[in-house]
């Protein structure tokens, strides 16, 4: 950053520290994978049926790349929106960490929406990419997203991939 802060607007519009830039997925993931604590649990998930996943910091990077990769073969770039659709999973994790190590910008949808909500948050932010999940499970069922998923890509003409993380 050049400075800290800039009130010479207003004092009710501040500016903090001007022209800084910080990168979540670096501060979050990658510096400790890449330090000591790269094996270390950065995540750990249960799911509704008892499983349990664990993640190292170098585990949780490794996925956080492969999703950035992905999504900037798919050409995603800064400022690009990507969709994010998918339940409470470790990959959701991994996604909001990739779109912002791209420097895109997250639109989370929730994961009990219909086609017709999900058309409308994908139309209204122009989302390029809309990740999801198969399906998931909730109370027992499993809750299929990919046909969801479809359907609202199908009423969404900006939006050019759908793409299940599962």
């Amino acid at each position: 950053y050049a400075k800290v802060l800039d009130d010479s607007e207003s004092p009710a519009w501040p500016r903090w520290f001007v022209g800084g830039r910080v990168n979540l997925a670096y501060n979050c993931v990658d510096r400790h994978a890449a330090s000591e604590q790269g094996d270390r649990a950065a995540l750990v998930w249960e799911g509704e049926d008892g499983d349990v996943r664990t993640f190292t910091y170098r585990e949780l990077s490794d996925q956080v790349n492969r999703v950035c990769n992905g999504l900037e073969e798919l050409g995603v770039q800064g400022g690009d929106v990507v969709a994010v659709y998918m339940p409470m999973v470790p990959e959701a994790i991994a996604a909001a960490y990739a779109i912002a190590k791209i420097g895109a910008i997250y639109l989370p949808v929730f994961s009990g929406f219909g086609a017709p909500a999900v058309a409308a948050r994908l139309n209204d932010s122009g989302a390029k990419v809309l990740l999801t999940a198969d399906s998931f499970l909730r109370r027992g069922a499993r809750v299929p997203m990919m046909a969801t998923a479809r359907e609202a890509a199908a009423a969404s003409p900006a939006l050019s991939t759908v793409v299940s993380l599962d």
